[in-house]
């Protein structure tokens, strides 16, 4: 890999250009065309496409893993698999003694669905295990596919042959998450591709700027004016920063799942099927405005208030309480993953310095290192630093 796309890596914890992109993104940037197509259906047809959609797909298709965790896209997907009685497992990730845990949503779905699951817990030692499976087959995506690597290896012996996630819907039907309505909002004042740049979540760019060295930094330049590129391609498509915000969403969150799903799949030998990033589906989705998708009732102005017609769906099936039940989803605690594994002495044992030399100052690396330790930051600098040496050649 070059060192172009280490870097942007170990910032973004994903590379723009991709081999396997969603519809409409090339060589990272969307496509106008794509994204200026004229509503197909009106937003009233949503529920009946939806379940036209979802039902095409499980048409010639069996012996399914579900990736469960229990909130509205993957309940309506069980749902809708267990009305065409295919054979299916469900399959659930949790980590031990952590709050952030959705297991209450999948033993409420059993209120309501009879279903064979499979809940994986992903202990420190499994989660660095996964990210050994993941180095082996050439893979370094972001913090939640040490988890998946290692929940589809420990499942590998069934026969189910088809991965099924319900991706997509979060940026299709909100954008990015990590942010609330009024921030958009606040950001409106500024220009679109400026706004957009606060909004890409660049995870480690603090901690790369103070231990790169010059040859670094200077690629970490070409790196961000790259970025800056998408920013001014999306606001030529949409200037309103709610609208561009969940294109940003999509060209990075969205293409980001939908590769790390179709090179896991590849990697078992499995077929990656995700309803929800059927071509027309989005293009459907993305011909409606995003306040269309919103729920005003809802207290918090988050995430949580998106995907409004999905949730009204799921009342039918399950109940309203589980549909509008905040789900958390999958969040890996990753520096209590690494830091109970390790102390600034063996972490370094972990570190090959002749590789990490070729874009870090090594010097200033262990003092970094050393001082992230000490104060125990909640931040993905040891995850990262781990993926990037096994990039490097």
């Amino acid at each position: 890999m070059n060192l172009f796309k280490i870097v942007e890596y170990g910032i973004y914890h994903d590379n723009l250009d991709k081999k396997i992109s969603l519809p409409g993104i090339k060589n990272g940037h969307p496509q106008l065309s794509f994204f200026k197509k004229k509503p197909i259906l009106k937003i009233e047809d949503f529920e009946g496409y939806t379940s036209d959609i979802i039902s095409k797909t499980l048409k010639n298709i069996n012996n399914i893993n579900l990736l469960c965790s229990g909130g509205v896209d993957s309940s309506i997907l069980l749902y809708f698999l267990k009305k065409y009685k295919k054979k299916f497992l469900c399959i659930h990730n949790f980590y031990p003694n952590h709050n952030l845990n959705d297991l209450k949503k999948i033993e409420t779905l059993r209120k309501f669905f009879v279903f064979q699951s499979k809940k994986v817990l992903i202990s420190s030692e499994n989660y660095m295990k996964g990210m050994k499976i993941a180095y082996k087959n050439n893979y370094f995506g972001n913090t939640y596919s040490p988890t998946l690597y290692y929940s589809i290896n420990f499942n590998k012996k069934n026969n189910n042959k088809i991965l099924m996630t319900g991706s997509g819907p979060d940026e299709f039907f909100y954008g990015m998450e990590k942010y609330n309505l009024k921030y958009f909002k606040r950001l409106s004042n500024l220009k679109t591709n400026v706004a957009l740049e606060k909004l890409d979540t660049n995870y480690n760019e603090s901690f790369y700027e103070k231990i790169l060295n010059p040859l670094g930094r200077t690629i970490l330049k070409e790196v961000k004016n790259r970025r800056r590129l998408l920013y001014k391609e999306i606001s030529k498509i949409n200037k309103n920063i709610f609208e561009a915000q969940r294109i940003l969403s999509y060209c990075t969150v969205s293409n980001q799942h939908f590769e790390m799903f179709e090179k896991l799949s590849r990697n078992f030998d499995l077929k990656h099927v995700s309803p929800f990033f059927n071509e027309d589906y989005i293009k459907f989705a993305f011909s409606h405005k995003l306040f269309n998708y919103l729920d005003f009732k809802e207290k918090n102005k988050d995430a949580n208030m998106g995907k409004k017609q999905l949730k009204q769906m799921l009342t039918k099936y399950t109940s309203h309480k589980h549909a509008y039940d905040k789900k958390i989803g999958f969040h890996a605690p990753i520096s209590k993953m690494i830091e109970t594994k390790v102390n600034l002495k063996n972490f370094e044992v972990r570190l090959k310095y002749e590789k990490l030399e070729k874009l870090i100052d090594i010097d200033k690396l262990k003092k970094n290192l050393k001082m992230n330790l000490f104060l125990k930051k909640k931040n993905y600098n040891l995850y990262s630093i781990l993926n990037i040496q096994e990039m490097i050649n």
